[in-house]
């Protein structure tokens, strides 16, 4: 597992500030808020990108990460009238862009508020803006991360019935994935990718490409087989 801090508490201090904390409390990388005064992306100049790039080098810390800031004033995808909603689709490209400049792999968006509309009309206006924003992504060599709002911040894709229905999700499908590459990526080489802290319990051919300790192998053998008999 890895922590990254996110500069959005840093708002009203330096953004080296935040790169400072980040490196101090031991922390893997940082995920750039996108506001101002620190990286806006229509602000995001060569000279800045430049800037946030010595000072990932300089703490070594990377950014691995970029949230724009929307879903609120002035930008949310999920309201708004078509030159609106085409006016937020150039805005979150832009950040793309920005995000690629300071060396992020990472772009995070949200699902803003949809109004009081209908929920058809919502998951409509919603895969209609993940397939313009995905094409976008692949130009500019980014991944996009979908984060999930709380129901206090939005009325689209706050459940995990929700997600799974927006992205064709399955339970198979789940499973399938977590048979091919685990339930875990992250981890220090030699060790646990779950606990982080045993080796790798390599003896058996399972827990070596699950990449887990014999602990946490047995573990994760025994939550599937109760998952399997749901």
């Amino acid at each position: 597992m890895e922590l990254g801090l996110f500069t959005c508490g840093y708002q009203y201090e330096s953004i080296e500030a935040a790169f400072a904390d980040a490196a101090a409390f031991g922390y893997d990388f940082i995920e750039l808020w996108g506001g101002r005064p620190h990286a806006w992306a229509p602000d995001m100049t060569a000279e800045r990108a430049a800037h946030l790039r010595e000072l990932s080098e300089r703490y070594n810390v990377p950014i691995r990460i970029y949230t724009p800031e929307h879903n609120g004033y002035p930008y949310n995808y999920m309201l708004g009238d078509e030159a609106q909603w085409e006016d937020c689709m150039r805005y979150l490209t832009r950040s793309m862009e920005a995000a690629a400049q300071i060396g992020a792999s990472h772009t995070l968006i949200s699902v803003g508020h949809g109004g009081h509309t209908e929920p058809q009309y919502r998951h409509d206006r919603l895969m209609r803006s993940l397939r313009r924003l995905a094409e976008e992504a692949r130009s500019t060599g980014q991944t996009i991360l979908l984060e999930p709002l709380s129901p206090f911040e939005s009325n689209t894709c706050t459940t995990a019935a929700e997600i799974a229905a927006e992205l064709r999700v399955t339970p198979s499908a789940v499973r399938h994935a977590r048979q091919r590459y685990g339930r875990f990526s992250t981890g220090t080489d030699g060790l646990c990718i779950v606990c982080d802290a045993r080796p790798v319990f390599d003896t058996s051919a399972q827990a070596k490409k699950w990449r887990l300790c014999k602990g946490c192998y047995l573990a994760e053998r025994k939550r599937r087989l109760e998952e399997e008999a749901e």
